[in-house]
């Protein structure tokens, strides 16, 4: 069976830093799963790859896609990274069109 490596990492959104401790799941092409803790590399047979994101460290959470997939071929290494964001932290993405107010009935006041 030819195999590859697969590395994941996690790191804090904002400053690039290697976050270490989050929880993944790599299943590999012949349906074997294995649960890693991040920085982790491990070796999976040939083929598709795919990683889900579990657990985050504590006070942190994942940002964007918990999910990914890549093709590891025999030999190589093929890279996944996750980016974490501290709990608490909003990200406010703006739409666009027009303001609408919105008046409250009991006080009366626009926001």
């Amino acid at each position: 069976m030819e195999t590859g490596t697969v590395t994941v990492s996690s790191r804090e959104a904002g400053t690039d830093s290697p976050l270490p401790g989050a929880v993944v799941q790599v299943s590999d092409s012949t349906g074997f799963d294995f649960q890693l803790t991040t920085p982790a590399t491990i070796t999976v047979a040939s083929g598709r790859v795919g990683v889900t994101a579990v657990s985050a460290p504590a006070g942190y959470r994942f940002d964007g896609h918990a999910y990914a997939t890549g093709l590891v071929t025999a030999g190589s290494n093929t890279s996944f990274g996750f980016v974490l964001v501290p709990l608490g932290t909003q990200t406010v993405v703006p739409t666009p069109g027009p303001r609408i107010p919105i008046r409250s009935i009991q006080t009366g006041r626009t926001s």
